[in-house]
């Protein structure tokens, strides 16, 4: 109901005489700061509903407005309503915040909404409406739980509450959240004067920001192996456990773990290739995990055995020296070794076991990730093996974050290790040490250093930590042509566009959720290919789990579908993107950004590549699905095939020590 301002009689009685008064000094002057909100305050709209209204000049009504008029439930403009907003935010309406201020201040940064008044005497929520957004709530109170269990904190869930739960307004500290860590490291937060726990809580968390620095979880008593592996799956981030070091039953010796590698068929006199990994790329999904399953393939065929070594803890630090030798995990020609052991004692084995020294034939490095590059150096020094590769898959010999973004987020280009950017980024404070480590053990030895993309080669000798030496390019895979050609689907005219892969934001994930929700959306029908269905309106979830068996995957179903193109957008430069290849075999149009690295390149040797400068060129491209679809109705849809070819098995010869030639 509309309220009105009228003078009460009883309070403010007004009587027949009165004195005169004695002169005062003049008022000063009400400043008119209506201009500070916008079109937010409308004088002529706020006078209209005070009675004699009109008799108050533009600040006066804002005055009255700031002081009284929204306790009255009074509205500033036809754009913002007072109680709307305050029956929206709960939290606003006890802390006795005014609506309008707070939405201008901060709520707006926040992603508060704000409605009209003919909005909000229209809105009536239903029940089913009630019941999604509690839903939606409790799903990023799970996400946000599991974010934090990655991260070693032992958090309840019935302790994240949100903002807009709580019943105080009391300043909340939830005793994992460092406020002055997360604003230090957080210059964009700072800035927005938005609250620093509702933007980590709301969003922050999914951006990989961490909300206090690292090892401030140690007060926490550990977490479930369970836990870690759900946070892992997730999130894609953090720690993942696969055998604990406490618990002697899982842990294997190096005599036990050799009997497994001559169960998988290692001979006494078989050549070994030993490969350094971060994960299980019989389970984990991803570039390297590709890779790794190609070369044992490849390797098998020479007649060498590959091991493949793991850390049982995953993750992207190196394992502190001062813990002590850490266990590791291995599959040996695609078995998985039964329990974890630790590398110097299967070393130590593996010598014992072999008159004349194992048959070393090459040592791969893919990853140092969750390694120690001290005992990988020191089994390398003892096994002398005859070639040695070390592969740019990532930056992770210039960063902890290996992809170069600060804070998780904008690619930093390997600045100096003394720069301000690096002490206000979260990975700042170990990335010193890392880059000794890591660079240590590249200097120890004759790396053939190898990079899949020239992309990859120019940055890792760019930046302020350059390798040594430019790598050598020897890219992953090539695409040759099958002579087919594919048939076009056509759905009411709409275009068809996926995202392929997993859902992370340095992928550019939340790029595609902007598309899918931009003006032009309804121009295009969203797809998205890959392992976790996010169930995200106006996007087609479709099955796809990509693995060295099934290569080509990925090609059929954008081909099946009917995809006419791929948004690929990246936050950093690519190396090699699988992703990238798969959708140009299948004939697709590549929607990227110009610093995306082998991503764009390659797009662009093909002449499929559609590139914005930034974001909001994208979204504000109206003429996208035109020339999309015109592209495809002139240009035949070859569709080509993607073959393996760049792998450490194309460096390194296996020798038989018996005919002492290539096998």
């Amino acid at each position: 109901m509309l309220k009105r301002f009228r003078r009460d009689p009883e309070v403010d009685p007004t009587p027949e005489a009165v004195p005169e008064p004695t002169p005062e000094p003049s008022p000063e002057p009400v400043i008119d700061r209506s201009s500070d909100f916008g079109t937010l305050f409308d004088p002529d709209h706020y006078r209209s509903q005070v009675d004699n209204g009109f008799e108050m000049d533009p600040g006066e009504a804002l005055e009255h407005f700031l002081t009284v008029g929204w306790l009255l439930g009074l509205d500033p403009s036809a754009e913002f309503s007072t109680d709307g907003y305050l029956s929206g935010n709960h939290d606003v309406e006890v802390a006795g915040l005014n609506p309008l201020r707070h939405y201008v201040s901060s709520g707006r940064a926040e992603g508060r909404r704000a409605i009209s008044p003919s909005s909000f005497a229209q809105m009536q929520r239903s029940a089913e409406e009630r019941e999604a957004a509690a839903a939606a709530l409790e799903k990023l109170r799970v996400d946000l739980r599991r974010y934090l269990v990655s991260l070693g904190f032992d958090v309840d869930p019935v302790d994240l509450v949100f903002p807009s739960e709580r019943s105080e307004p009391d300043v909340v500290d939830p005793g994992w959240f460092d406020v002055d860590f997360y604003l230090a490291g957080n210059p964009d937060v700072r800035a927005s004067g938005v609250d620093p726990l509702a933007h980590f809580m709301h969003g922050g968390f999914r951006r990989n920001r961490l909300p206090a620095p690292r090892g401030a979880a140690a007060r926490y008593e550990p977490v479930s192996d369970v836990d870690r592996v759900l946070a892992a799956e997730s999130r894609r981030t953090g720690v993942s456990r696969r055998n604990s070091e406490n618990d002697p039953a899982t842990v294997s010796t190096g005599d036990q773990v050799l009997a497994d590698f001559r169960r998988a068929g290692f001979g006494e006199r078989d050549a070994l290739v030993i490969a350094f990994g971060h994960d299980d790329y019989g389970t984990a999904v991803g570039g390297i995990q590709l890779c790794a399953g190609f070369e044992q393939q490849q390797f098998a065929l020479d007649g060498a055995t590959y091991a493949y070594i793991f850390p049982s803890e995953t993750g992207s630090l190196l394992r502190p020296v001062e813990s002590g030798e850490g266990l590791v995990c291995c599959r040996v020609n695609g078995i998985l070794v039964s329990g974890s052991f630790r590398l110097s004692e299967f070393v130590d084995a593996l010598i014992e076991a072999s008159p004349g020294g194992p048959v070393v034939a090459g040592i791969v490095k893919h990853s140092t990730s969750g390694h120690e590059p001290e005992r990988v150096a020191e089994a390398i020094g003892r096994l002398s093996p005859r070639k040695l590769v070390w592969w740019v898959h990532d930056y992770s010999a210039h960063c902890v974050n290996f992809l170069l973004l600060r804070n998780g987020v904008n690619f930093c280009g390997d600045p100096r290790l003394d720069v301000q950017s690096c002490s206000v980024c979260s990975f700042g404070q170990e990335r010193s040490d890392h880059v000794l480590r890591v660079r240590k053990l590249l200097d120890a030895f004759d790396w053939e250093v190898c990079a899949p993309s020239a992309a990859a080669a120019e940055v890792s000798i760019a930046g302020s930590t350059p390798l040594p030496m430019k790598p050598r390019v020897v890219p992953h895979g090539r695409l040759v042509g099958t002579g087919n050609t594919a048939s076009m689907m056509v759905n009411e005219g709409k275009v068809r566009v996926a995202f392929v892969g997993h859902t992370a934001f340095h992928k550019g994930w939340e790029t595609f959720l902007e598309f899918s929700r931009s003006s032009s959306a309804h121009l295009f029908e969203f797809y998205h290919f890959g392992i976790d269905d996010q169930s995200f309106p106006r996007i087609e979830f479709v099955k796809l789990e990509q693995r060295a068996g099934n290569l080509g995957v990925a090609t059929e179903l954008l081909v099946e579908y009917g995809i006419e193109a791929v948004l690929n957008w990246p936050r950093w430069k690519e190396t090699f993107n699988f992703v990238n290849f798969e959708s140009l075999a299948a004939g697709c149009l590549v929607i990227t950004n110009p610093d995306s690295g082998h991503v764009v390149d390659a797009a662009r040797e093909f002449d499929r590549a559609i590139v914005f400068d930034s974001i909001e060129e994208l979204l504000s491209d109206v003429g996208l699905a035109e020339r999309i679809r015109s592209h495809h109705l002139e240009v035949p849809r070859q569709v080509m095939a993607f073959e393996m070819t760049g792998l450490s098995s194309a460096i390194i010869t296996v020798t038989s020590p018996e005919v002492g030639g290539p096998r």
